[in-house]
């Protein structure tokens, strides 16, 4: 229920689908007497207004309704609408009001955009509506249907209040529907809804204080976390942007990782390569000291066997020469024994 005496906006949207639904045409003339003509002609349709019957101060949306239902029975049957000359409003600032607030391309449009925010379908032939409303009356009925969405009351005001003291809720504000908990039971939606608000704190803490050498499943729970608390409603569009690019970098850094590990692995080879090549080479070169110094040896014992050999030609040189005296004396000393020879 509403109170349209004091929201002058409003009543004028009222007046304006009053004459609109009794096809009368708009005249200057005061604002009480537009209330009192509306008021006389919603009795003539047959609608019960709460309030005096002169100055209403309260209609609920039923009512408005009841007019349409009420103006289509009139003409119907081709009766003529009560007090024809007394139902009018300021059309231009009636007009200037929903310009301001809808901004729409004709009176037809901002009516269409009336009734759907109030809630009321059908085509505009057939209910033939239209109503203004102020940017304060939206706003509390924007915080109405939020406040219907939840599928829980709150009834932890304490619990709820600590969240949005938070410093992560004050600079990311969120306002989840928890739609799915609808599937739950009902003892237990509150609680869950307190422990998603407790996990988006979480991930939006462990993002912030990631690392680039965080395995990557950590990464992928965290991409899980927040498309499940998508699911319920929370805002995390720029969260899942910064952590999309963090996973991109993190898929780079491990792909790097892995080529350093593969070259690190051939880098141990070549050397373990390099190391068998130096000790065959040690021992090749322990080796052929081991043939100079044989070489040397044998060097040494061929100039003594050489030596040795040219004392034994001259002592061979020195028996011969003594075997032929030797002869040279026994021939001679058997010539002395016949001289006759």
């Amino acid at each position: 229920m509403y109170n349209f005496g004091a929201s002058p906006p409003f009543y004028d949207g009222i007046l304006v689908t009053a004459r609109r639904l009794s096809g009368l045409q708009s005249r200057p003339g005061s604002r009480q007497a537009s209330r009192c003509d509306v008021t006389s002609y919603l009795v003539s349709c047959g609608i019960k207004l709460n309030g005096t019957p002169r100055t209403p101060r309260a209609w609920s949306y039923t009512g408005v309704k009841q007019i349409s239902q009420a103006t289509r029975v009139r003409r119907t049957k081709k009766l003529a609408p009560a007090a024809d000359d007394d139902f009018f409003v300021n059309k231009s600032s009636s007009k200037k009001r929903c310009e301001e607030q809808f901004n729409p391309h004709s009176s037809l449009d901002a009516t269409k955009m009336q009734l759907s925010t109030m809630g009321i379908h059908g085509s505009l032939s057939d209910q033939g509506l239209t109503a203004t409303f102020n940017s304060s009356f939206q706003a509390n009925r924007n915080e109405d249907e939020v406040a219907t969405q939840l599928p829980f009351v709150k009834s932890l005001p304490a619990a709820w209040s600590s969240f949005e003291e938070m410093e992560v809720f004050k600079k990311m504000p969120q306002q989840p529907h928890f739609g799915p908990l609808q599937k739950e039971k009902p003892i237990q939606r509150e609680g869950t809804a307190l422990g998603l608000m407790g996990s988006f704190a979480n991930v939006v803490e462990s993002i912030s204080n990631s690392s680039i050498e965080d395995s990557y499943e950590l990464f992928q729970d965290k991409d899980y976390m927040l498309s499940q608390l998508k699911h319920f409603g929370f805002s995390v569009d720029k969260l899942q942007t910064c952590l999309d690019k963090l996973i991109r970098m993190k898929s780079e850094y491990a792909k790097l990782i892995t080529e350093r590990d593969i070259v690190q692995v051939q880098k141990q080879s070549n050397r373990d390569s390099c190391s068998k090549v130096d000790s065959l080479r040690d021992e090749k070169v322990k080796m052929l000291m081991q043939l100079v110094k044989e070489l040397q040896q044998l060097d040494e014992e061929k100039e003594a066997r050489e030596a040795e050999f040219s004392e034994l030609e001259e002592a061979e040189s020195m028996v011969d020469k003594a075997c032929h005296d030797m002869k040279e004396q026994h021939s001679s000393c058997l010539q002395h024994m016949n001289p006759s020879t």
